[in-house]
């Protein structure tokens, strides 16, 4: 271990002791239990193998708000490293507020994971799903080497993660003031918790709220490029998914993989009506 602190460039990470982590926690349907712990330590090595300290954002050593803790790590951490594995909604919105920021974040997921359309202009860093050695050895390597280039790279006055992409000049900040007491940073910490909070909320509620408009056409627009990419990686035509039944079930599972929809859809009922009514010709 300490052949490998010797070869650290400490230039690259000056004044930087932190590493955020976004990822899932809770135990996922199809990953085995214990399964994001692992994937943690993994992580947390590659981090550590470099001189920086790997924290989850919602972690503090204050007695405080966990949303205010979230936001303000996401916003303060120097990098961060994203875990968008199983598309986690938590892990995705926190992304999202991230990526709002156009601060330097790595993003890596599994091989089991498909692409997500907002986020696939930014490279990812694959690991195996079943966490095999060897593999996993080669992926801590390039992660750590990653994390290096984006602390490197973010020293650029026009270093942009994610919003270079769109044309976007004005990124979202924080106001920062002198003092841990501001009122008017704490208030806009407890705006963004709030919304958040909200958002859970309704996540918890889904089951008994059916989709707004907005929701049901935001689903349908996702729906349509989902049904695009099942027919381009399957090589079939629509008119043949009408047709057989185990092609159209085979669909309905494809695209229920995608937290974002589902969240959209409300439940499995809706989604399937929303695909049936993409498929039918007007």
């Amino acid at each position: 271990m300490a052949s490998v602190q010797k070869n650290i460039d400490t230039t690259l990470i000056a004044g930087t002791t932190k590493c955020g982590i976004i990822m899932p926690i809770s135990d996922t349907p199809g990953y085995p239990p214990g399964h994001w712990a692992d994937v943690r330590q993994i992580i947390s090595d590659s981090i550590v193998s470099i001189g920086l300290s790997p924290c989850l954002v919602s972690e503090t050593n204050e007695t405080q708000i966990i949303h205010k803790t979230i936001v303000q790590n996401l916003y303060q951490n120097e990098i961060i490293v994203c875990d968008v594995s199983s598309k986690n909604s938590n892990v995705m919105f926190e992304l999202g507020m991230r990526l709002a920021f156009d601060k330097p974040v790595v993003i890596v997921k599994d091989d089991a994971t498909a692409y997500s359309f907002d986020t696939s202009p930014i490279e990812h860093i694959n690991y195996p799903k079943e966490l095999r050695y060897p593999k996993i050895e080669e992926f801590k390597k390039e992660l750590s080497k990653k994390i290096r280039e984006s602390i490197e790279a973010a020293k650029n006055p026009s270093y942009s993660t994610f919003l270079k992409h769109f044309a976007i000049v004005d990124v979202a900040k924080l106001p920062m003031y002198e003092g841990t007491s501001s009122q008017l940073f704490l208030e806009k910490i407890d705006n963004l918790s709030s919304q958040i909070a909200l958002l859970r909320r309704n996540q918890t509620n889904s089951r008994r709220i059916g989709p707004s408009l907005e929701e049901e056409k935001a689903a349908k627009d996702l729906i349509r490029i989902m049904i695009d990419r099942f027919c381009d990686e399957y090589r079939v035509e629509e008119p043949q998914i009408l047709s057989n039944k185990d092609l159209t079930m085979k669909l309905y599972d494809y695209i229920e993989r995608d937290s974002e929809i589902c969240m959209l859809c409300k439940n499995r009922n809706n989604l399937e009506k929303y695909v049936y009514d993409s498929l039918i010709p007007f």
